[in-house]
């Protein structure tokens, strides 16, 4: 039977806010325990990836980007002191619990180069890409759309990146499930966007081959 090498260590970096660092980690059990169905290995305790999460107090991110990215009294001290403690713990690969965070990613990762900072926005676009889709229409923050992040991760990967405007529809004033995706933004015939971004996981815009939640 296949063994499992020993797992490296992986960092979560949240606090943005903490429901969402905690529920991050719960995407990562559920991922994690899929990949060991998918391999046909056991799913025991002792398969998991050591795993750590940082919660720290953080300034909100929009606001600072509006204002100076820079500050000391802004999330930018906040972030790296996170990547910094998961880097004394041995951690090797880190994940940003928060889309518009990764305005400062670029900074994280020079400053830890011994670390591997996962940036959701390419991640996304590569999903995307395998899955052929030609454009994709992206919910997020106000912070998130004024860096760019989406704009340049799916413009790299051939991706038009819409936002709910462009797409002739109303921005949902929350995230959307998956039904009211569907109903939004499904089978219509003036040509919609072939996928939902909403938050950290891209979903189909067809309802019904929407098998994803946001």
């Amino acid at each position: 039977q296949q063994q499992l090498q020993p797992p490296r260590a992986v960092g979560i970096l949240g606090g943005m806010g903490p429901a969402a660092g905690a529920d991050f980690v719960r995407l990562f059990v559920q991922a994690c325990t899929r990949h060991l169905q998918d391999q046909g290995l056991p799913v025991h305790d002792q398969a998991y990836p050591e795993h750590w999460l940082v919660q720290l107090p953080m300034p909100d991110r929009t606001q600072a980007l509006r204002r100076d990215p820079q500050s000391p009294a802004g999330p930018a001290p906040h972030l790296l002191q996170g990547a910094g403690r998961l880097a004394a713990l041995g951690v090797r690969s880190v994940a940003l619990a928060c889309n518009t965070a990764h305005a400062w990613h670029g900074q994280i990762q020079a400053l830890f180069p011994q670390l591997r900072v996962l940036h959701i926005a390419q991640q996304t676009a590569l999903y995307l890409k395998a899955g052929g889709a030609r454009q994709a229409l992206v919910l997020a923050t106000d912070g998130t759309y004024d860096s760019g992040l989406y704009d340049a991760a799916l413009a790299d990967c051939g991706i038009a990146a819409l936002r709910p405007g462009q797409a002739g529809r109303a921005a949902p004033s929350s995230p959307p499930s998956r039904r009211r995706a569907g109903n939004a933004h499904g089978g219509n015939p003036d040509g919609g966007p072939e996928a939902l971004h909403g938050g950290s996981r891209p979903v189909p815009a067809d309802p019904e081959h929407a098998d994803a939640e946001v």
